[in-house]
């Protein structure tokens, strides 16, 4: 006959009791369980940044942060900071820099062709040595491995170049990566998926070098055929990546693995991914979720903070006070993540914002993984 409930607590407590009498026996404690590497984002009482209606770039070199902001009959803007939080005014023009990278003089940038820097404050166009079919490409993609720059066009092999004035062919490799992303040392580029244009399918590849000359193929995700808008982050405990439904981590950055659930889904339907980065305490993702229907207000969307100590699981932050606001660019000092981006909250009116949390040295994530979400129902027209 199974015991009642309050038998089975009657029993355990006696066995508890006797076990106490017992000499040298050890009392009973429930194992602890680590449920991850938590973010605590505190705003800042930043300056500049301006009002702006995105912020699709940004770069860390020679001590200082770089962002690119576009607003509405303004047109691009690129800003400097030393702190991370005090920002000021380097660089306006009509298009939006839409890469900036680390590598050649300081910064390398795309906006109607290569911008360079030294140390972010001052920018100058620099388009007599790029190639044709670069300096014509629409959406042409940056990324930088061990301070050389590497360019990749719309389609086709890409250029790279140790000062972002002289470009080279890249003789093999990837061709018409959807992303890339670096750890500061090497460099990867991902190609495959679902192809929209042809609708064609493949798996994702993935390529890395750490000079920009010279690629290798070094994995091919499992069950990627079908995937889109992928986003990259690598770092000291390997590698993620993370598509529309589905993630993979690895810790060597050559085997990977699906992972047990995705940032990009969620019990109210898909998680768009802003910015992903990679530390030694795990990995941190910042996504936006939108409201049902066809016409958004930037106000109604609400931000999402994800961690993973190691790709596997992903939990999200929680999401209290975060309508209206988004974080587009991540970065790491020391101990001290940062996360820029922007307030839509206040009387629709946007303001460029910086939130900081601390990281610690090491986290662990022993607790049991989060429920599957359901099916996402239908978002958008």
């Amino acid at each position: 006959m199974k015991p009642t409930l309050k038998a089975s607590v009657v029993t355990f407590a006696t066995f508890v009791f006797v076990l106490l009498l017992v000499p040298g026996a050890a009392a009973v404690t429930p194992t602890a369980q680590h449920s991850g590497l938590h973010i605590n984002w505190e705003q800042q009482s930043s300056t500049g940044l301006g009002k702006p209606d995105g912020m699709p770039a940004g770069a860390y070199a020679k001590g200082n942060y770089v962002v690119s902001t576009e607003a509405d009959n303004i047109g691009g803007r690129i800003w400097v900071s030393s702190n991370g939080i005090d920002w000021t005014l380097a660089w306006s023009g009509n298009e939006t820099p839409g890469d900036i990278v680390p590598g050649g003089p300081g910064f390398v940038g795309w906006a109607s062709g290569i911008l360079l820097s030294d140390n972010g404050h001052s920018w100058t166009h620099a388009n007599a040595g790029v190639p044709a079919k670069l300096l014509n490409s629409d959406f042409p993609q940056l990324g930088s491995a061990g301070g050389v720059v590497v360019a990749f066009p719309d389609s086709g092999h890409g250029y790279w170049s140790s000062d972002g004035h002289t470009w080279t062919s890249i003789s093999g490799g990837p061709q018409d990566p959807i992303t890339l992303a670096g750890d500061g040392t090497n460099l990867w580029a991902l190609t495959g998926g679902r192809d929209f244009d042809s609708g064609t399918t493949s798996p994702v590849l993935l390529w890395v070098t750490a000079d920009g000359q010279h690629w290798t193929q070094s994995a091919q995700l499992p069950n990627s055929r079908r995937t889109s808008g992928l986003r990259a982050a690598f770092g000291p405990l390997g590698g993620v990546v993370i598509a529309g439904a589905k993630s993979w981590y690895s810790k060597d950055d050559v085997h990977w693995h699906v992972a047990t659930n995705t940032p990009t889904l969620t019990q109210k339907g898909r998680v768009f991914v802003q910015a992903a980065i990679g530390d030694a305490a795990g990995f941190i993702v910042t996504a936006e979720q939108y409201p049902p229907g066809c016409v958004i207000d930037p106000a109604q969307e609400r931000a999402l903070t994800w961690t993973s100590v190691d790709g596997s699981v992903w939990r999200k932050m929680s999401a209290t006070g975060w309508t209206g606001r988004e974080i587009d660019q991540l970065f790491i000092t020391g101990r001290t993540l940062f996360g820029i981006g922007i307030d839509w909250s206040s009387n629709d009116v946007p303001a460029g914002v910086v939130w900081t949390a601390p990281l610690p040295n090491v986290a662990s994530d022993t607790a049991p993984p989060p429920p599957p979400p359901p099916a996402p129902g239908r978002q958008g027209c």
